[in-house]
């Protein structure tokens, strides 16, 4: 289980508008975000014709930008 709390201590609380976007696929992932409030689309850019899908959405409690990180790579989706 997340230590929300413990994990709110590490960083800062930053807030965004509707349909803002918090990062691009194929940027580099230096930081994550713990969702506090509200629900995040985890958005594909399509190689088959180049639009976008929906994967997943994220709510709150998860994290979301992580595996950027952990596996030293770029953005997987925006």
């Amino acid at each position: 289980m997340v230590d929300i709390q413990a994990l709110r201590r590490l960083g800062e609380i930053v807030n965004f508008n509707q349909d803002e976007i918090l990062f691009q696929q194929g940027e580099k992932g230096d930081y994550a975000f713990l969702i506090l409030r509200g629900r995040v689309a985890v958005i594909l850019n399509s190689v088959f014709d180049g639009g976008e899908v929906v994967i997943a959405e994220i709510g709150e409690g998860d994290i979301v930008g992580e595996m950027a990180i952990l596996e030293e790579a770029t953005r997987a989706a925006t």
